[in-house]
């Protein structure tokens, strides 16, 4: 539990922070690029946002293979929060009459879709990092839970479904709302 509080602990951090540095955004110029951007959803498009929606996924699977992953992992779960805060908040400044729905449909759908994977990437992660530590220092450890594979899976489908969102459900709700 104590290695959640930090995780959690470190995407508010970065949460905030983001709130702060993304508020004083102006202009609506990079969502009407985006709406723009996303009329063709092919093979390519799919490819890249299943890469985007599990960017931070992939750095704390590369964390959790080194010792300096008890450092990385918890800094990747602060760097998420910030950039999600931050486009948020961007968006919220920069679309007065629509900002705060936009922010909700861009953000809102992939992080409820991907954020709590990634906590569950962070906890295996972490502890296959402190396990890898505690080996490399030469002290004995206790085996690492037995639920990766399963965390493995739900993180896996969670990006595909935030991949396919992005593709799919989130042009089609912007172009409802603008």
């Amino acid at each position: 539990m104590p290695v959640l509080a930090l995780l959690f602990a470190g995407f508010l951090l970065g949460a905030v922070t983001g709130c702060f540095v993304g508020r004083g955004a102006e202009g609506s110029g990079g969502l009407t690029d985006y709406l723009t951007g996303h009329t063709d959803t092919g093979v390519s498009d799919f490819l890249r946002e299943l890469v985007r929606s599990g960017q931070y996924h992939l750095i704390v699977l590369a964390a959790a293979t080194s010792v300096a992953g008890v450092f990385v992992i918890p800094l990747v779960s602060a760097g998420r929060g910030y950039f999600l805060s931050c486009t948020a908040a961007a968006l919220v400044a920069s679309l007065p009459e629509h900002g705060a729905a936009a922010a909700l449909i861009i953000c809102g759908i992939p992080a409820v879709l991907t954020v709590p994977s990634l906590f569950l990437l962070e906890l295996d992660g972490f502890a296959l990092s402190a396990r890898l530590r505690a080996l490399s220092a030469g002290k004995s450890c206790l085996p690492v839970r037995n639920t990766l594979a399963h965390d493995l899976a739900v993180t896996v489908l969670s990006v595909i479904l935030a991949a396919l969102a992005q593709c799919l459900l989130i042009p089609f709700l912007l172009s409802c709302l603008i």
